[in-house]
This record gives structure tokens, sequence and C-alpha cells, in this order.
């Protein structure tokens, strides 16, 4: 079994054997090479390696990382998860890192 390691601390996050770390441009550096991405995908990213483990709700997603009140109706989530499973997961349609909790949000574990 392997073993990952993951924090985030003033900006960087280790995601064992991914370290991503936000300068001007957001950018992980892999065992292959480096991975960019955009400041919404690193800020979800970082908001779900926060909680890791924990699910955490489509609604709060909506209010934390995007700032969006109460009640707001979209579906930007569910793409910028897509492009996240994309950067990180070996196999995008089966993901083992960015996990689904059906009818209630997501989750890093």
């Amino acid at each position: 079994m392997e073993i990952r390691r993951y924090s985030v601390v003033l900006g960087t996050i280790t995601l064992y054997p991914l370290h991503i770390s936000c300068k001007l441009v957001a950018e992980a550096s892999w065992i292959e090479g480096n991975i960019s991405f955009t400041q919404k995908e690193f800020d979800l990213l970082s908001f779900l390696l926060a909680r890791m483990g924990r699910t955490v709700s489509v609604r709060d997603i909506l209010h934390e990382v995007w700032n969006y009140p109460e009640g707001v109706v979209t579906r930007t989530h569910t793409t910028h998860i897509g492009r996240l499973r994309k950067l990180l997961e070996p196999d995008p349609t089966n993901p083992q890192l960015i996990l689904s909790v059906r009818g209630v949000g997501y989750k890093i574990v």
C-alpha cells in the first residue's frame, strides 16, 4: 500500500509525490514534470485538501471558492472538478483521489 502525505501550509500543498506552490502562476511539480493550474483550480484544490477526508458540500464549495451567495444554481464546480481529475488522476473516469459523494459534494481521500 502506498503512503500518501498531504499538507496545506502558507499557500503550499504537498500531495506526495506532488508538490504545489502558489506564486504568480499556480504550478505543481510531479515526478513526471510540472502541472499548471488556473487560479480557480488551485483555489478549489486547496479548499478540498484543507478538508481532506471530509465530504464538502457543493454549497460550501460555491460559497468559499467562488464567493457565490446561497441559492445560486450553477455547474461551474463540476467543470473544475473534472479539470482537476484530468490533471491529477491516473484515470479521470475512475477517480481515486477526488471522489464524488452523491447528493452531497466531494472529498479528497
